[in-house]
């Protein structure tokens, strides 16, 4: 009898190989998308709260009310 695999068998393995590296290659590809998504919805988020601060004069560096913060325009610690 004969030990070594059959050409069909060998095809087989390498297809299943195949299509494992692809599904592999596949999820970090959309793991990257769905990081790089991510990464732009936060900037865009970022970009209209900057908006809403220009827009409102009360952002950091504005000089307005919002610039006191939670400690009173003060640096926390020893002063």
């Amino acid at each position: 009898m004969n030990d070594e695999p059959s050409e069909h068998a060998r095809l087989r393995a390498m297809l299943a190989v195949a299509r494992a590296h692809r599904e592999h290659e596949r999820y970090h590809s959309l793991l990257k998308l769905e990081h790089a998504v991510s990464l732009r919805r936060d900037a865009n988020t970022l970009k209209v709260l900057a908006d809403r601060w220009l827009e409102a004069g009360t952002g950091p560096g504005s000089g307005g009310a919002g610039r006191a913060g939670p400690c009173g325009g003060r640096l926390p610690g020893p002063q």
